[in-house]
């Protein structure tokens, strides 16, 4: 298996608004404003008096959630507006709500309420106009890196460097559009613009994808045609060495799950048909080897006693030849020495005989002992 096809462009894709954390760009300002709850608005103070029961409970009340109002609604160093103003809305209530309260302390409440929120409205809108120079910042780096990858994406070949653009774009898209451990720094409308450049991006990635998928089927296409020739009637041993020669490339090679399934299960088959012919062909020279080795056998017998006998005649024939030159030595007429001279010059050949016989059989009986062995 392939590391190639898992990451594919058949999968669905995410709207900006349907991606993780498409929502994570700061919260508007909120429109709640403590202008609308001045002092001089808000119902008539109940002139304090010792006998005011419930003032100064009311007091601590509103000291409590302001308080609480300035110390939360912060996690990881970082506040929360939408929850902050939330909040401070309730309080806001509160303020026309709560009866009795002291008009000097509900003026001085008032104040540091007021000017609570205002601070945080001023770091809200500092932190915004910040993220606007990081959102455009990082645009500007995510842009130069998706050109650069469109522009690699024609030079792509094999199916590793497919894999490395497509974790690549994977990882662009995280980074603007954010994921649940980590959410994106960039606003709306700069990450809808890489949104749409993205989607060209990977548009032209998976189209060269795609042509090189085609290309490298039909040559594929071709191969398996090859390899099931040879493996059928060709030599299955010359099938064997192409399917061997073709591992590399069926590693490699840019194609979709289904077309690399169906090209290594044709491949797989066609070995499995030359492995077949060879092991026949194999038990076939097995058995003609056996027939040929009983056979043999017998003959090596005959062979290795029909030696024996010309060894045999051989001696014989140097004994002849020994005794005619004796009686040539001692012929008494030269017509008897000439006869005896003929008659040896014919033993002499026929011992020339004898020995290239011999020498041929001795080197077929060797030649079939080795065969034996």
């Amino acid at each position: 298996m392939y590391p190639d096809d898992e990451i594919t462009h058949d999968q669905p894709e995410l709207t900006p608004d349907e991606t993780p954390q498409a929502d994570a760009a700061p919260e508007p300002i909120e429109t709640f404003s403590t202008d609308s709850l001045e002092p001089s608005e808000a119902p008539a103070p109940v002139p304090h008096s010792p006998s005011n029961e419930g003032a100064e409970e009311n007091l601590a009340k509103l000291k409590d959630a302001i308080r609480a109002l300035d110390t939360g609604h912060i996690k990881n160093g970082a506040r929360n507006y939408k929850e902050f103003f939330e909040h401070a809305k309730e309080i806001g209530s509160l303020f026309k709500t709560l009866k009795p309260l002291p008009h000097a302390e509900r003026e001085q409440l008032w104040l540091e309420f007021s000017t609570l929120c205002d601070d945080v409205r001023a770091q809200q809108n500092a932190e915004r106009e910040e993220q606007k120079l990081v959102s455009l910042e990082l645009r500007g780096k995510l842009e130069a890196r998706l050109i650069e990858l469109q522009q690699a994406g024609p030079n792509a070949k094999f199916a590793d460097d497919f894999n490395k653009l497509a974790d690549q774009m994977k990882a662009i898209r995280e980074e603007f559009s954010g994921t649940k451990e980590q959410q994106s720094a960039l606003v709306p409308k700069d990450r809808e613009a890489l949104w749409k450049l993205w989607k060209s991006a990977d548009d032209a990635i998976w189209a060269q994808r795609k042509a090189v998928r085609e290309e490298n089927y039909a040559l594929g296409k071709e191969h398996m045609q090859l390899c099931a020739e040879l493996a059928a009637s060709g030599d299955p041993f010359d099938c064997h060495k192409k399917i061997k020669e073709l591992r590399p490339w069926q590693r490699g090679a840019e194609l979709a799950r289904e077309q690399r399934d169906e090209i290594r299960k044709a491949l797989d088959a066609s070995w499995d048909a030359a492995a077949a012919r060879i092991e026949s062909s194999r038990v076939e020279r097995k058995r003609q080897f056996e027939e040929w080795t009983e056979r043999t056998s017998g003959l090596l017998e005959e062979w290795e006693a029909k030696l024996e006998k010309m060894r045999d005649f051989r001696v014989k024939l140097e004994e002849q030849i020994a005794r005619l030159n004796e009686m040539e030595t001692n012929a008494r007429t030269d017509e008897f020495a000439d006869q005896v001279a003929g008659w040896r010059e014919e033993k002499e050949a026929k011992l020339v005989d004898v020995d290239k016989n011999l020498a041929q059989l001795a080197e077929k009986i060797d030649s079939v002992k080795k065969r034996l062995k």
